[in-house]
Formats: C-alpha cells, structure tokens, sequence
C-alpha cells in the first residue's frame, strides 16, 4: 500500500461507508494506484476497505464485495435507492456519502441479501449439512463457491484444509461432460471463510442460476440445480433452472465497464449496477445519481449527450419512468414511494421476462449440442492461485498477443493468479 494511500485515510480526506464487520470501505477523492492483498492485482480506484484498520493491508472493492458475501449474516432489508444495501437510517446516520465510481461499485453482500445463502438441516442430527446458493459470475469463471460457516463448523475439523472431496453435480435438462457430472474439489478453510475450489460448472450457466448444496459425508457432496416447469427468455436469453432475478440483473450487465464505449451500454449497466434492486430484479436510479456516474467514465458522453440517451433508452422501452418518495428534500430515497412523502422521478431497468421462441430455443439446444459434440472455446482466463501453481510465460505470451490484437484497453499483462486459454476446440 503508498504511503500517499495510508496518509489520505488517515488525515480523513475519504468518506466512510457504514462498515461491515471489522471491515471499512473508504472513497477517496482522488484515485489511487495500489495492491489489493487478497487478489493480489494492482487497482486503480477511488474505493478501497481496510480490514481490522491494518492499512498494510488494503482490499479492492471486488474484494470487499465478495468477503462480505462470504459470511452470511442477518440484516435489515435494502430501502434507499441509489445505495444498495444500505437501510434509511444507516444512511441518516452515516450522512452524504459520495456516489460509487462506475468502474469498481460496491458488491452486494450476503447482508444485503439476506436469502443469499439458505442453509437446511439434515433429518438425523439437526444439524446444518446444505445450503442454496445463486452463483454469480465470479463463482463461475473462477470455478469455487463459498461455504456457509454453519456447514463448515460440521466438518472442519474431520475435513482440513486442502482436503479433496467428491462432487456429483446434477443440472437436469441439459447435457454434460463426465468431467463435470463427477469432479474432485478442494476444501479451504481460508481468512475469508470455507471455500470449495476447483469446481467445473455447467457449460453456459447464466448468473444467478441456483444450486442446492448437500454435504452428505467427510468425502461427498451433492450439487443439483432445478428445473423449470417451462424455460423463460430474459433478456432474450433462455433461462431453464430455477435462477435469482436480482442476481441475473446486477451481475449478467457486469461486463468489463473499463472497455464499453457505447453510450447505450454504459447507461444500461451503470442502472443495473448501482440501481436499487427489487425481488422481481428491477433496478431504479435517480438521473442525477446515474449521470454522475457514467460521467466519471473515460469514454463517456458531456452530460447533454447522456440526457439524450436517456431520452432515447426510455421512449425505445428498455428503461421506463417509476416514482420513488423522500421524506425532506435532501432526504435518502425510498421505492417504491411511502405514502404523505414527496415523490422522486427514478428510471428502472426491468428485465424482460417472456416465453421464448422457437427460434431462441433452438440456438439455445444447438449451443448445448455443440458443447457435447464438440465446439469452438473461446480464449479465457483460468484462475489458478487455489493449485499453487503459476502462469507458464507461453500463457502470459499468448495473453500479450490476443489482448493487444483485440484492441482492449489497459495492461496487457496477464492478472495475478490466473493463466490464459487460447481459443481451441473442444469435444470429439
């Protein structure tokens, strides 16, 4: 960590949001260059926590977001749009705080989401043996997921750290490779919790589709998803397992927002990053807070511009006009509107769900066929740091190559503790 970093939390110059745990989040009013300790990956951001106030040891704010995630906790439900996860009164408590930055905003939490992880008891002891998760897409395209700590107490002590257990994963309705029906995934027992790392999802699985967790014994566990009665289109997109609309919604937008040029995108996925999300996994935003926002982007449009495209997004009906109510003028916002309080104009992005058609659900089978008989795999990152082992310099070579032909923006060096897959074939 700089010393520019440590001496601009220390002297006060951040604003503080209310802390998680022994963790706090700071937005500085400049950005800063440091390491992040938990990835490892150096961040260029306004936002940076500090956990236990060892600032030796600052965390990005994709850290933060996912180490709050990672312990479950009670708490009270999200009210004030704008600020995800924050109640009313711990927003009038804490006072202003600037809006996030569009590039790195905050990650919801398991105290966010109360009903992130639902853990059940088994019917012999009474004791927690599984748990429900909607994965996200960094559980995903990093190949873990995250262990309550009430499944976890159970077996810790017969099962250490770095063990290796079976995992039979069951996802009806759609064919899969025997490397991911029967699998070989390692236990962690890390400073963020119990993990499972190493872990092949379904091919094509979109964020926030749920899987149930049992913990049958020392050496196994059981991972099945749920189908759909019928598949639904969101978004265009065929969905067939039970799936968390809230999560489809913040993180299905969560492209690299760093490279996204056009103004349509930035707008869409800045309402569904930051926006107040409801159960149906609608996003609202003040205009003010979603211009600030996008403003702040390298590529973004003069504020005249954005209005204009917001104009433009909401007569085309792929964002509408909702009403959310504060009670002062300068009060945090409330959605939907409380009765007697003075009514907010918000947007809100509502994803469309629909049946689809037949056209959709036949691209859709055709992807799962290729995937079984053999297909193109595109180039992507691996996340390797849980193996112990580092990227070969013929993978970070390859990464140089691709990352600068396709014209991205940024570093060309392969991040911390992944290596880099080349676009191949995959399947018989």
């Amino acid at each position: 960590m700089t010393n520019d970093l440590a001496s601009a939390l220390r002297s006060g110059t951040a604003s503080a949001y209310p802390p998680r745990g022994d963790t706090q989040l700071y937005r500085l009013k400049a950005v800063v260059t440091f390491s992040c300790h938990r990835c490892e990956q150096t961040k260029t951001s306004k936002l940076v926590a500090i956990p236990g106030g060892d600032y030796s040891r600052p965390l990005c704010n994709a850290c933060y977001g996912k180490l709050s995630a990672e312990q479950p906790q009670e708490a009270p439900q999200p009210q004030v749009a704008g600020e995800p996860g924050e109640t009313a009164e711990q927003k009038e408590a804490a006072g202003p705080v600037a809006a996030s930055d569009p590039l790195d905003p905050p990650l919801p939490s398991a105290a966010d989401r109360p009903d992130l992880y639902r853990t059940h008891s088994d019917h012999v002891h009474g004791a927690a043996s599984g748990w429900t998760l909607a994965v996200w897409r960094d559980h995903l395209t990093r190949g873990w997921c995250p262990v309550p700590q009430a499944v976890s107490r159970r077996f810790e002590n017969r099962v250490p750290t770095g063990a290796l257990v079976h995992l039979t994963l069951v996802h009806p309705g759609q064919p899969m490779l025997p490397e991911e029906v029967e699998q070989r995934v390692r236990v962690e027992h890390g400073e963020s919790g119990p993990r499972l790392t190493g872990v092949v999802w379904p091919h094509d699985t979109p964020p926030g589709t749920r899987f149930s967790f049992t913990w049958q014994s020392d050496t196994a566990i059981q991972v099945a998803s749920t189908l759909l009665d019928s598949p639904v289109a969101v978004d265009g997109r065929v969905v067939r397992h039970a799936y968390d609309p809230q999560v489809l919604t913040r993180d299905s937008g969560a492209l690299d927002m760093a490279i996204v040029r056009d103004a349509d995108a930035l707008v869409m996925l800045t309402v569904r990053r930051l926006g107040l999300l409801d159960e149906l996994g609608r996003a609202v935003l003040p205009d003010a807070a979603l211009i600030k926002n996008v403003s702040e982007h390298p590529f973004a449009p003069p504020p005249a511009e954005l209005r204009t495209t917001i104009r433009r997004l909401v007569i085309r009906g792929r964002l509408t006009r909702e009403y959310g109510s504060r009670a002062t003028v300068d009060g945090p916002i409330r959605y939907p509107a409380v009765d007697g309080q003075e009514h907010v104009e918000l947007l809100c992005y509502a994803p469309e769900c629909r049946k689809p058609t037949a056209t959709e659900l036949h691209e859709e089978e055709s992807r799962g066929s290729r995937h079984v008989r053999g297909h193109t795999v595109a180039g992507h990152l691996m996340y390797i740091a849980h193996l112990g082992k580092g990227a070969s310099w013929e993978a970070r070579q390859n990464y140089r190559e691709d990352h600068a032909r396709a014209g991205l923006v940024g570093s060309h060096e392969l991040p911390a503790g992944y290596t880099y897959v080349r676009e191949h074939q995959r399947g018989a």
